[in-house]
């Protein structure tokens, strides 16, 4: 069966549905304005790879998005988010439960017949890994959409899906 060449992105209602499942708890995502240029936010860019190693797909988020499904993941209370924030950086049970949300959200690119992507490497600016290679990719993908996402409880943010 020969695979589609051009992938979809995945829908706002999915996504929301996803990460409620995920975290137990209420999540609402609406499309939102175009997230700010990684030059002036605190932000963490997550890739999809093909099994060749190709990107297909990547996932961005603000740093108060990141720290916030990092710390709902394992019921850490949302003043345990609130600071990492303040710290623009993620303490390290919080970013690994916000790695461990990126790959999950990445089934969401594997849906219809296309190649599988999984999670390929993270980048943050808050560890200045995000380079202008990175930021080339993003301006050259073929389809965005970018929402304001908001989870019971925990701060509310910025995250963006592109498509190659």
């Amino acid at each position: 069966m020969a695979l589609k060449s051009k992938r979809p992105l995945p829908a706002i209602d999915g996504i929301s549905q996803l990460v409620a499942d995920l975290l137990g708890r209420e999540c609402t995502a609406q499309k939102g304005g175009r997230f700010p240029s990684l030059n002036h936010t605190q932000a963490a860019l997550a890739t999809y790879v093909t099994d060749d190693g190709k990107i297909g797909a990547f996932i961005v988020c603000d740093i108060r998005i990141a720290a916030s499904l990092g710390a709902a993941l394992s019921l850490l209370p949302a003043s345990r988010s609130q600071q990492n924030i303040q710290d623009n950086a993620l303490e390290e049970i919080i970013d690994e439960n916000f790695r461990e949300v990126l790959n999950v959200l990445g089934i969401l690119f594997n849906e219809g017949n296309h190649s599988t992507l999984t999670l390929g490497p993270i980048y943050t600016t808050w560890k200045d890994e995000v380079t202008k290679e990175h930021r080339a990719m993003l301006r050259g993908a073929r389809l965005r959409l970018d929402m304001d996402m908001n989870i019971d409880r925990y701060s509310n943010g910025k995250i963006a899906f592109f498509c190659k």
